[in-house]
């Protein structure tokens, strides 16, 4: 959560601290070979974080898009009671219990997550399980459109499909049908102020 930024680093115009105007949350899980976590001492999120003693976390599992492959061997049953404990990985074990066939409203009992966001999780599980039928060549043009449109990377997508092909491979055939990135713009002070430097973000909508 951002609470105080120095205003003129934005700006260029004033200096002045802007509390809690631009308040966000944001979590990101990025595409590294591992997952580098910052957390409480015991991997579980708790009351307070401690930003000043600050312990690493490294998962040994493999993060591609918003996919995660380091398959848990956890059965239904033993992923419901895995996911009433907050920790680091518990959004991956949800997509697994949803892949499972475990229903949304198991979950959210289970977490008191609202279930806004595990609807959300299914439907990158249901894309995913469509992707899983095709190869390459069956793959239908609205469903690599679709699947790009929610955030499924090509390398995520050439790991699912039947025939395992290669992320050039999908690149080739998103880029012929014109399934290809655009850019918009982010206004870094929310219309509060004039800012001089705004960032732009690609995307496959639109």
């Amino acid at each position: 959560m951002i609470r105080h930024i120095e205003l003129g680093d934005i700006t260029f115009t004033r200096s002045r601290m802007l509390k809690q105007m631009l308040d966000h949350h944001q979590v990101q899980f990025g595409g590294n070979a591992q997952l580098k976590i910052y957390g409480t001492m015991n991997c579980k999120s708790g009351k307070r974080m401690k930003p000043e003693n600050r312990v690493f976390f490294t998962s040994e599992a493999e993060a591609v898009g918003l996919g995660y492959y380091g398959k848990s061997l956890m059965k239904s049953d033993e992923l419901i009671e895995y996911i009433k404990t907050p920790k680091w990985d518990r959004i991956f074990r949800i997509k697994d219990a949803l892949m499972q066939g475990v229903r949304i409203k198991t979950i959210v009992e289970a977490t008191l997550i609202d279930r806004w966001f595990i609807y959300q999780i299914q439907e990158i599980v249901r894309i995913e399980k469509e992707l899983v039928e095709h190869t390459l060549d069956s793959l239908p043009e609205d469903l690599l459109k679709e699947a790009k449109h929610n955030g499924f990377s090509d390398e995520q997508i050439a790991r699912i499909l039947k025939d395992r092909c290669t992320d050039e491979q999908v690149y080739e055939k998103r880029k012929a049908l014109g399934i290809i990135r655009v850019y918009k713009m982010v206004d870094t002070c929310s219309a509060e102020f004039e800012a001089k430097t705004p960032y732009f973000y690609s995307s496959f909508e639109g």
